[in-house]
């Protein structure tokens, strides 16, 4: 396809590099791929809920408290991964670049020279 550089397979897809975003879309819209089972194929809503119940410490209430509370609790930790693919866009000209994505971490801007 026009202004496609480049494409991988990489350990949990397939990277697409080009010269626009637009034309990133544009591939990523025609590629034919047939995924396999992943980490948690097979699993369901029941099965990770019940995994879940069955790795929470109990809940402790006072004595006090014992015929007040009538709740059943089940916390999901959330992981601070991002629900978009990884991608990223870079602007490099004249010797240095910017790069916008969506990783997580502590911006931190640096100038190089040469």
């Amino acid at each position: 396809m026009r202004g496609v550089l480049d494409i991988a397979i990489i350990t949990y897809g397939v990277a697409i590099r080009a010269e626009t975003f637009g034309q990133c879309i544009d591939a990523i819209q025609v590629i034919d791929v047939t995924w396999a089972g992943g980490t948690v194929d097979g699993e369901s809503d029941e099965t990770v809920e019940k995994k879940l119940k069955a790795a929470q410490l109990p809940l402790v209430v006072p004595g006090l408290l014992d015929s007040a509370v009538d709740a059943e609790i089940t916390f999901a930790f959330a992981s601070n991964a991002p629900l978009e693919p990884d991608c990223a866009v870079a602007d490099i000209r004249n010797g240095s670049g910017e790069i916008w994505s969506c990783l997580k971490c502590r911006s931190r801007r640096r100038r190089t020279s040469r």
